[in-house]
């Protein structure tokens, strides 16, 4: 399984990877170009460890807010070790760096407004694999500062996907703005339906074959601390 002291999934080591990406070709078919597949892979998995440790890292702030330090690190949650668990502590949420860093994120953001703007998209996440990596920078970007809240799937989506023409194919006619943002929505929600089925089917095969600490759902009860009765 990832060390989830682990900063990034590129960091993650190969033999933790490979038996991973081994188990998902022998259960899915997975069609398309070997370089494109492996990159969807990664960004799925990149953003499942990733949301894992948000989520730990919110538990962590309200234990340490309601029970202090000494606490919080005697009570790693069920399906963390305690030695990933310190180690997100001191190598990760209490680093000076990380800590400098975040702040000037948050600055930035702050001072550019406009930046975190939506636009809408009309592109499925599901079939622009080559878009995927783009879509790891920025979710990993966003969540440099320890208090952001990660991106869901349509955020990320508008904000890294372009817009279509407008034109309807075969008709040549450009629809109304109204029109074409319905239509947009509609396109988008459908593509992260799609995309979110694959993933579960893939994160439920993964815990059955038993890799299941980086992937929990958020706010299962599997997260809780232990001893704290929450």
């Amino acid at each position: 399984m990832p060390n989830i002291g682990v900063r990034k999934w590129k960091k993650v080591a190969d033999s933790i990877k490979q038996p991973m990406y081994q188990c998902v070709e022998d259960k899915f078919d997975l069609q398309g170009d070997s370089v494109d597949v492996n990159k969807s892979l990664n960004t799925k998995f990149a953003n499942s460890l990733r949301q894992h440790v948000y989520r730990l890292h919110t538990k962590y702030k309200k234990a340490k807010l309601t029970h202090g330090d000494e606490y919080v690190r005697n009570h790693p949650p069920e399906n963390v070790t305690a030695e990933n668990w310190i180690e997100l502590i001191d190598k990760k949420w209490t680093d000076s760096d990380f800590k400098e860093l975040s702040l000037k994120n948050k600055k930035n953001r702050n001072e550019n407004p406009d930046k975190n703007k939506h636009r809408v998209g009309s592109k499925s996440l599901a079939v622009r694999v080559h878009e995927g990596e783009e879509m790891l920078r920025l979710e990993e970007e966003h969540l440099v500062d320890p208090d952001a809240i990660p991106l869901t799937p349509e955020e990320v989506s508008v904000r890294v996907l372009k817009p279509r023409s407008g034109y309807v194919k075969g008709l040549g006619i450009r629809p109304s703005s109204s029109l074409r943002t319905i239509a947009s929505s509609a396109e988008l929600k459908e593509a992260n339906k799609r995309h979110e089925e694959m993933t579960a089917n893939i994160l439920e095969f993964l815990r059955s074959q038993g890799f299941t600490t980086p992937f929990g759902s958020g706010g299962s009860s599997s997260s809780s601390y232990r001893g704290d009765g929450n």
